[in-house]
C-alpha cells in the first residue's frame, strides 16, 4: 500500500521519497492505476476498546476469571461468539481421534475453540482485528459485538454502564 497526498485538481503524490521510489519501481510514466480509498481506524478508538477490555478482564467474576488466561483470550472467545469468525469441520474415524485432533489444534492454537461431536471436529479461530485484516467499519462493528457479548457473559449488575 502507498499513501498519496492529494494535491488538488485531481493531482496525487507519493507521501514520501520512499514511496516515490516505490511508484518509480511499480508503474511506469503515463500507466493507469485504480486506486481506492480506504478509511482509516480511529486510534483513539482503538485505544479505548483495548483499555475497555483489559478493564473487562481484570473485573471478571470468579465463575469466568479462570476460562481466559488474558484480555486477548477474552477478545478472540468474544470474537468467535459474535460470529467474527472462520470455522472448520472435520470428520475422523473415530470419536477418539477427533479429540486428539482436537487436542492438537489447541496446542497450535490456544485461542481456537474446538467442539468433539461424534467422529466429527469442529473449530471456530478468531479473525483478526488488526489495521490491515479490518477496515474502520468492520472494527467498529466487531468492537460493538465484542464488548456486548463480554458484558452479557458478565451481567448487568458487574460491570457500570457507560
Amino acid at each position: 500500500m502507498i499513501p498519496l497526498i492529494y494535491m488538488g485538481d485531481g493531482d496525487f503524490r507519493a507521501s514520501s521519497p520512499y514511496h516515490v521510489r516505490r511508484c518509480n519501481q511499480l508503474y511506469g510514466q503515463g500507466e493507469l492505476i485504480t486506486v481506492e480509498a480506504i478509511a482509516e481506524r480511529s486510534m483513539a478508538s482503538h485505544r479505548q476498546y483495548f483499555a475497555e477490555l483489559n478493564d473487562l478482564w481484570e473485573t471478571l467474576p470468579e465463575t469466568l476469571a479462570g476460562d481466559f488466561q488474558s484480555a486477548d483470550h477474552l477478545r478472540k472467545y468474544a470474537l468467535i461468539k459474535s460470529g467474527y469468525c472462520k470455522q472448520s469441520r472435520l470428520v475422523l474415524p473415530t470419536h477418539e481421534e477427533a479429540q486428539e485432533a482436537a487436542l492438537m489444534v489447541n496446542e497450535l492454537d490456544s485461542y481456537a475453540l474446538c467442539e468433539v461431536t461424534g467422529c466429527t471436529l469442529a473449530v471456530w479461530v478468531a479473525r483478526s482485528q488488526s489495521l490491515k485484516a479490518m477496515g474502520r467499519e468492520e472494527f467498529e462493528a466487531s468492537k460493538i459485538a465484542v464488548l456486548d457479548v463480554i458484558r452479557k457473559m458478565i451481567g448487568p449488575n458487574a460491570y457500570p454502564a457507560l
